[in-house]
């Protein structure tokens, strides 16, 4: 098995971001020599002491022909942070990939590449045309598998590198809606797409969020035909667009009135909340009465 290395060694750019990321891949059994698969083990053991030039130098010896090979001596080269190399390397992985996993892996490390390369050369700037490699390369992943939040941000981030403000908005909400974790922000933290992704826990010093849409919810059937009234109480981000994200649960009613708060919050605009003026995610508690005849 290709182990990943700890979000301590791979410091370049997305470095925290990748380990969300990459597929752990298996060589299938019986395909590989054991001269093969022992530089594979060898280079696994480097990559995850750090010793990125040991293992760059065992998968190179591994194998051209196969995908953990040229995976592994990508990620040992980003390790050295070769950058160029190891882009080299990613694309060959993508051409000797097997599964979706292993080219979702692949992808994903030649689209941080392109963005690390682009960042790097302060002669090009947003119109970098690695920039726009980038994003159609993540957008590539994202027909595959469109359930990563972790991936969404990384094509925020690299728009928001191209200064394309509006269109890193959209995947920000794309990535909200599949939820943020603790860790997703910690590892976030690092880039400049991290205030985007940091809610305020309301105070003096703030403007409350002002309702300007809110639909009503709709009862269902279940629970109007057994008489259920009462209040589902939710935690929500109101975004500094006034959209509702993010939104857990505090106190839930039965018979689908809870999923019913939930879709009706979503529907929900708001005037945002505002921190000296400026525009801020905030933590917002919302409640929505449930009661036969309203």
């Amino acid at each position: 098995m290709l182990a990943l290395p700890s979000v301590g060694n791979l410091t370049s750019g997305f470095a925290a971001v990748l380990l969300l990321l990459i597929v752990a891949t298996t060589p299938v059994a019986g395909a590989t020599s054991s001269s093969t698969q022992e530089a594979l083990d060898a280079g696994n053991e480097a990559l995850v002491a750090g010793e990125y030039r040991a293992a760059a130098r065992h998968f190179a010896r591994a194998s051209d022909t196969s995908f953990p090979a040229a995976y592994g001596l990508a990620l040992a080269r980003r390790g050295q942070d070769r950058l160029k190399a190891s882009l080299d390397a990613a694309r060959r992985a993508e051409g000797l990939a097997t599964t979706a996993e292993e080219r979702l892996s692949a992808l994903d490390l030649i689209a941080l590449d392109l963005h690390d390369l682009a960042l790097h050369d302060a002669s090009t700037g947003a119109d970098d045309p690695r920039l726009a490699e980038a994003a159609a390369t993540l957008g590539t992943a994202l027909a595959i598998d469109d359930a990563s939040a972790a991936r969404y941000l990384l094509l925020a981030t690299v728009l928001q590198t191209s200064g394309l403000t509006e269109a890193m908005q959209q995947q920000v909400h794309h990535a909200r809606e599949l939820g943020l974790t603790d860790d997703l922000r910690q590892r976030f933290a690092m880039l400049p797409l991290a205030e985007r992704l940091t809610a305020r826990h309301l105070d003096e010093s703030m403007t409350k969020p002002i309702r300007l849409h809110t639909p009503p919810p709709q009862y269902t059937t279940e629970a109007r035909r057994q008489r259920t009234q009462g209040v589902v109480l939710l935690q929500a981000v109101i975004d500094r667009e006034g959209v509702v994200q993010e939104v857990r649960v505090l106190r839930p009613l039965p018979h689908g009135l809870t999923q019913s708060a939930i879709d009706t919050v979503k529907r929900w605009r708001f005037e945002p909340a505002t921190l000296a003026g400026e525009p801020v995610d905030v933590y917002y508690n919302l409640s929505i009465n449930f009661q036969l005849g309203l």
